[in-house]
């Protein structure tokens, strides 16, 4: 007996730790599960009221109570009419679980009383037959089980002991006692068998999704999953992609050899995993790159405090020799729908950006409305002190879409987002928000800006920088007329 005894303290315990995991992994999948299989049983009731009385007539049992039979009517009704509120209001998926367990004590206590009143002159047998199919039916934790079980049994008791015939009485008290330790027996097997079966598939889901190393989406899972938000994703949600980047990662590998490479892999899979919400996406594309996708982005500067704490856990991860790690985020904050593959394609553009800048910072770009027809666009990015400029430009609106952007950053933004569409970008060597300089630059190094013809735009000494730059190809200064603009423009669009 004591070996017995322990063993089923045994299972108990290692039940509660699993059943941790268990519930906090799949809540809402088994609360949903829950209703839908009440749903299924509380339509069944009335078949289940029919063959009651079939088999009492049956069997010669009277009825000495036939009111009690037919509470099974009222609860169907108080169900449907639940069921219709439910879909008027929402309600969380695991907060259903409360109703779920009403519903079916109301079911076994209907049981109860078919056999203490309506049949007291009866064998007691519905309760007995059915109160196993509790722990199929609804799922929950073995200890709610105990719970719920003992209360029914204490109730069938005391009314056994109120109302049923003392001929009787004796053989279902026996009945009782012996059918109580054998369901809850029952009911730890059930939950022991779904929850290693619900683990093991959890486990070789997670094996066959996940990069070991760092413990998140692999490149094949992460598109999927991608893939499956962006089919169901509203058009007006606003969501952020992020490609991040390890600053320098070769010279880890190379100096500190692959454990330490590894290290500080792990490392950032464990800083990411801390800094997003649990719905989202967040990857390992490969080698030391990162991706993850905000779904429901809400404020912008939430969204730079992630940003910082991400580099900040980052930088704080340790390896043998005391190197400090960096990394670099490139950002696209999106509220106009766009597919996700030009969503990655601009996070990388802005992850290239924070090279330029000197790594170990985080760019941010955003999506603009698309352009409003085939016409090319000409991009001008001028400050607004030298907004008189753009007047002179008034001649390009018949033969092109002509766009404004405030800064550098937003000039690439653009030549990344309209693509091909971009046929000349107009620079004010002035503007600011990364400067003219490392527009330039990234222009001439990004391979998929190099091909976009630039006019600098000069408001004095800049004009020799620009000059000399392979990217810049024409400068032109800001005090241009409008005749002198349309013949450098047209020049440099004929250009090849």
């Amino acid at each position: 007996m004591n070996k017995i005894r322990k063993s089923i303290e045994t299972n108990i315990r290692t039940l509660d730790s699993n059943q941790g995991i268990f519930f906090s992994k799949f809540g809402d999948n088994i609360a949903s599960n829950n209703q839908s299989v009440l749903d299924i049983v509380i339509f069944a009731l009335p078949i289940l009221y029919v063959f009651t009385v079939l088999v009492s007539f049956l069997f010669g049992m009277r009825f000495d109570n036939f009111v009690i039979p037919l509470v099974f009517i009222p609860l169907l009704v108080i169900y449907i009419l639940f069921r219709n509120s439910q879909k008027k209001v929402h309600i969380e998926e695991r907060s259903l679980n409360g109703e779920c367990i009403i519903f079916y004590f109301i079911f076994y206590m209907q049981l109860i009383l078919n056999d203490t009143i309506a049949f007291s002159n009866s064998p007691s047998r519905w309760f007995l037959l059915l109160i196993i199919l509790l722990v199929f039916f609804y799922t929950d934790r073995f200890t709610e089980y105990i719970t719920i079980i003992s209360i029914l049994y204490t109730l069938n008791l005391i009314l056994l002991l109120s109302f049923k015939s003392r001929v009787h009485l004796a053989n279902d008290l026996i009945n009782l006692f012996i059918s109580y330790p054998i369901v809850l027996l029952c009911a730890l097997f059930v939950c022991q068998i779904r929850c290693a079966q619900a683990l093991n598939n959890f486990a070789l889901t997670t094996e066959s999704s996940h990069d070991k190393l760092t413990g998140l989406l692999n490149k094949g899972a992460a598109q999927k999953a991608v893939a499956e938000y962006f089919a169901q994703k509203n058009p007006s949600e606003s969501c952020a992609v992020l490609s991040i980047d390890a600053d320098k990662f070769k010279n880890v590998n190379d100096l500190l050899g692959h454990k330490a490479g590894d290290v500080v892999l792990a490392g950032i899979g464990l800083a990411l995993r801390d800094s997003f919400r649990v719905d989202d996406i967040i990857a390992r594309n490969g080698g030391d790159e990162f991706l993850v996708v905000m779904k429901g982005i809400n404020s912008a500067n939430k969204l730079d405090a992630t940003c910082r704490r991400i580099q900040k856990n980052i930088s704080s991860i340790k390896v043998p020799g005391g190197w400090e790690f960096t990394c670099s985020i490139g950002i696209v904050v999106d509220n106009f729908g766009t597919g996700f593959d030009k969503l990655f394609s601009m996070a990388d553009d802005a992850l290239y950006e924070c090279k330029i800048r000197g790594r170990n910072c985080f760019a941010e770009w955003k999506t603009y409305e698309a352009l409003p027809d085939e016409r090319p666009a000409i991009i001008v990015g001028v400050t607004d002190s030298h907004l008189g400029f753009m007047d002179r430009l008034d001649f390009l609106k018949k033969d092109y879409n002509l766009v404004r952007a405030k800064s550098g950053r937003a000039v690439l933004n653009m030549i990344s987002q309209y693509g091909e569409s971009v046929k000349v970008v107009i620079l004010d060597l002035d503007i600011q928000k990364m400067t003219a300089e490392n527009t330039l630059q990234y222009l001439s190094l990004r391979p998929n800006f190099k091909n976009v013809k630039i006019m600098a735009v000069s408001s004095g000494s800049e004009a020799a920088s620009a000059q000399s730059s392979d990217t810049a190809i024409l400068v032109v200064p800001m005090d241009s007329d409008e005749a002198s603009l349309k013949d450098s423009i047209s020049t440099l669009i004929t250009v090849n």
